[in-house]
């Protein structure tokens, strides 16, 4: 019964860890794999990583980028960064840092590998 009990804590637990989104912190860099979250600590400010790509621009140069949905006030914004770009939301700035391309085509998803950077700033008054 005992071991029953200790499994069961040990199975919500672990199953809260790996679903919870990840919580930042203003002006530290952070990590976001694709389909994952991060939450600003003490408000809520959500930043949900659902892709990574690169594109030719006008000058015929990649232009590498991340979209994201970003969630402010209770309002989702679905936004496509390019790296070294920011974006205003509420009283923070979400700036894309850098982004990792990796590809596993052996997965199932190829692109789950695919990573990007942010950092969150507060907006300057």
């Amino acid at each position: 019964m005992i071991k029953l009990l200790i499994g069961t804590i040990f199975g919500v637990w672990f199953a809260a860890c790996l679903f919870s989104d990840h919580e930042i912190e203003i002006g530290k860099e952070f990590t976001l794999k694709k389909d994952k979250a991060a939450v600003l600590s003490g408000t809520d400010l959500k930043i949900t990583m659902r892709g990574a790509g690169r594109s030719q621009n006008a000058k015929g140069g990649d232009t590498i980028y991340c979209s994201i949905d970003l969630v402010s006030r209770g309002s989702q914004s679905q936004i496509t960064l390019d790296v070294g770009k920011s974006v205003n939301s509420a009283q923070n700035v979400v700036k894309l840092t850098k982004v990792d391309l990796t590809t596993n085509p052996k997965a199932k998803d190829p692109w789950e590998s695919n990573a990007c950077n942010f950092v969150v700033s507060d907006i300057e008054e």
